[in-house]
């Protein structure tokens, strides 16, 4: 309340108004930072007790960052996966874009369009949980659609394949993509 009332009175007396304003909203934000790295515990507290006071609230806000935020979400959930199992993320949106473009805006392995994202997945080629897997990078993300990332779960890329499409155009898919993965590895 403080910052906006000097805000009001920096805006109105000076001809300078908008620079001084932002002088002042940079510092009030610089202040408010540190209260909070000092009192870490204290805020936390704090947040914890209005959430548990608010729960339903609480939970219908976040639901809602989720719904808007998918994306976002799903990038985050990588990362906390590729940390839970000691692996590198370095996965860009830029990167992103590029593995789509590859493949025409389509699913890697059966070549239908994934125009909506929530048909898009992003799948670890070697799975995150296989001793070899180089983490979530480039050189093993691609894009599948909804129904092939469900069906690949943690399973070697050539033994899924070879189960989902047959033995021809099993091994047609892992040429496709292992020729991708590995311009990837060497642009690397």
């Amino acid at each position: 309340a403080r910052s906006r009332r000097i805000l009001r009175i920096c805006g109105s007396a000076t001809s300078r108004g908008s620079r001084v304003g932002l002088i002042v909203r940079s510092s009030s934000r610089a202040n408010a930072k540190a209260w909070r790295d000092r009192n870490r515990e204290r805020n936390l507290a704090t947040k914890a007790k209005w959430r548990a006071a608010n729960s339903d609230r609480s939970k219908a806000v976040a639901a809602v960052y989720r719904a808007k935020n998918q994306p976002k979400m799903r990038a985050k959930e990588e990362r906390r996966r590729a940390l839970k199992y000691g692996k590198p993320f370095v996965w860009s949106k830029t990167d992103q874009a590029d593995a789509l473009a590859h493949f025409g805006g389509a699913c890697a392995a059966c070549c239908i369009p994934v125009v909506k994202s929530v048909n898009l997945h992003w799948d670890h080629w070697v799975p995150l949980i296989a001793e070899d897997s180089p983490g979530t990078v480039p050189s093993n993300m691609v894009p599948l659609c909804a129904k092939c990332n469900s069906s690949k779960e943690a399973i070697r890329p050539a033994d899924w394949a070879v189960r989902r499409f047959g033995q021809v155009v099993g091994c047609e898919v892992l040429r496709r993509v292992e020729n991708f993965l590995s311009r990837k590895k060497e642009a690397a």
